[in-house]
């Protein structure tokens, strides 16, 4: 699970002189979904001082807000207050999409694509299809050992449809309306060295670690630096993420694990599926500052794919 590692400072925005307001938060991170609570200590009153959390640029992410109301004595401190910042989730920033570029895109989630902090819509769709295949074409053959943290112990679903799961869930983020696609999440300059997330030094323009680009499935030629792909469409993505939402919503439908997932797939397979018909061609992956990406020049194979998909959930012709 990918944790938020834009947390890395809180910053009290004190407006008097005196004892010193000690801050205690978690060091390893949040996950997207968490309850995010930090909490501060004083000798004072000190509730209606305000907070923020910065970047690793010294920019401010989230804030000014206030600390509230005092919780009680802890400890040797007579006041202590929980800052909660639980509405707060980043990932990245749009480029080339309807909305004005740097938008803030929350796209957490999906897997990484090498020995970087790529991800790409392009490969995660088809491994994620090819999953949801595998399980329909042979169910009971899968095992329950971990849970979806993949954390010993069953939790009462196949190990394969928690690693599918996180794939769909992460590909419903990159359509976060009914006319938008999202593709790829960061460019080829996360290639600047080999580094542990706490201690990545990409930089795309927000400082060390920070926000990375979150690029729009336009159909056209794209790349911020030096290079650009050749793009002639979306109907390559669009035709692989119908199919795999279409076999997603035919599974938690069908075995009644969480029939309202079901439904949200279904739609976003129609949806996905409709741009895909006003856009043949293909979606490339973006390039920066070297000539190399994802190169592709077929798609009538992949909406072949998601309107067979979709005929076997809903029995309808949508060619």
């Amino acid at each position: 699970m990918m944790l938020l590692t834009i947390l890395l400072a809180i910053n009290i925005l004190s407006s008097q002189a005196g004892s010193t307001i000690y801050l205690r938060a978690n060091q390893i991170g949040y996950l997207p979904d968490d309850a995010k609570i930090a909490v501060a200590f004083s000798s004072r009153n000190a509730g209606k001082e305000q907070y923020e959390i910065i970047d690793a640029a010294g920019q401010r992410v989230w804030g000014p807000v206030k600390l509230g109301a005092n919780a009680g004595a802890w400890g040797n401190f007579s006041h202590h207050y929980r800052l909660d910042f639980s509405a707060f989730k980043k990932d990245g920033r749009a480029a080339y999409g309807p909305m004005p570029d740097s938008t803030y895109l929350e796209v957490c989630g999906g897997w990484h694509d090498a020995g970087d902090y790529l991800r790409y819509l392009l490969t995660s769709s088809n491994a994620t299809a090819r999953l949801l295949f595998s399980y329909r074409e042979n169910r009971g053959k899968f095992r329950d050992e971990f849970n979806a943290l993949g954390q010993k112990g069953a939790n009462g679903i196949p190990d394969i449809l928690d690693e599918a799961r996180w794939g769909v869930e992460w590909m419903l983020k990159m359509h976060p309306a009914p006319d938008q696609l999202f593709h790829q999440v960061a460019d080829d300059r996360d290639h600047s060295g080999w580094e542990l997330p706490q201690e990545d030094i990409s930089d795309y323009g927000w400082g060390p670690g920070s926000y990375r680009v979150v690029y729009y499935a336009n159909g056209k030629p794209q790349g911020l630096g030096k290079y650009q792909n050749t793009s002639t469409g979306i109907a390559n993505l669009a035709g692989r993420y119908a199919a795999a939402m279409a076999m997603a919503a035919q599974i938690w439908q069908n075995d009644g694990r969480d029939k309202n997932f079901a439904e949200r797939c279904l739609q976003a397979a129609r949806e996905v599926y409709t741009m895909g018909k006003k856009q043949p061609g293909c979606q490339e992956g973006t390039p920066c500052r070297a000539p190399y990406r994802y190169y592709e020049n077929t798609w009538a194979d992949d909406m072949e794919w998601g309107a067979a998909e979709l005929f076997r959930v809903t029995s309808e012709k949508i060619i």
